[in-house]
């Protein structure tokens, strides 16, 4: 069965402290790359694709997106713990935040500090979950991803996901996935089970169907032609990002 993907979770809570100084007075998400402002332009493509209940994770000076609610109507949901926990407590706190017609939706999730560049990759009506994967051939950052075992043609399933860095090249999982209703419930359900009792506060959510309870979900590998988009972890990758423009505008 096809379902239409109608929400989203915007994962924005962090500080981004491989930015260094560029998020001493601002969120990661709040930076501009090649003009403009990263969460802006995600809000702006996903809105674009019809997705327009959107829901935005903040925490770390988290003031400083209010005004996105006015310019955009998104709905803001605070994760107080952001400072000393990972992603996994945002996506819980994501989660709860979502309304009744929200949850009988599909969801995509995806971090804040994606630029994409090719909007195609974000779909709007799957019949599976599962992670966009691009390809890479590039042994040393392999070596820094997680990095999915999938087969298939038309169909294509993710089998096992290599987090230990011992991959030479393969499909490298980005931190964009969607979601059918019952596998985003059955996500919460067990996020909030690894989380009890203070555990497991700093893993990402992504280790809850792709490590901890991999045996509990079937999913889908939506794998790109091309790269599509640029995530914005460092220094490096922010000032990567700009120069290319830069180059471009240039030639």
């Amino acid at each position: 069965m096809v379902h239409e993907i109608k929400s989203a979770i915007i994962l924005a809570a962090g500080r981004g402290k491989r930015l260094e100084n560029l998020t001493d007075e601002q969120p990661k998400p709040l930076c501009k790359v090649r003009g403009e402002v990263l969460i802006e332009r995600l809000i702006e493509q996903l809105q674009a694709k019809g997705i327009d209940d959107i829901y935005v994770v903040v925490g770390y000076k988290y003031w400083k997106f209010d005004y996105l609610n006015e310019k955009y109507g998104i709905t803001l949901v605070y994760n107080k713990k952001w400072f000393c926990t990972n992603n996994i407590i945002s996506f819980i706190k994501g989660y709860e935040g979502l309304s009744r017609y929200s949850k009988s939706y599909s969801t995509v999730m995806l971090d804040a500090d994606l630029y994409i560049e090719d909007d195609s990759v974000i779909e709007t009506k799957i019949e599976r979950s599962g992670y966009y994967l691009e390809y890479c051939e590039d042994a040393e950052r392999c070596a820094k991803e997680w990095v999915a075992n999938i087969s298939g043609a038309a169909r294509r399933k993710i089998h096992r996901v290599i987090t230990d860095g011992s991959c030479k090249s393969g499909y490298v999982l980005r931190s964009l996935s969607f979601w059918m209703p019952m596998d985003m419930a059955k996500l919460y359900e067990l996020a909030k089970e690894a989380t009890k009792d203070g555990k497991n506060m700093q893993c990402y959510i992504d280790n809850i169907p792709c490590v901890l309870y991999d045996d509990k979900f079937d999913l889908c590998a939506y794998v790109a032609d091309k790269p599509a988009l640029l995530e914005i972890d460092t220094v490096l990758d922010y000032e990567q990002a700009n120069k290319e423009t830069n180059n471009e505008e240039n030639s």
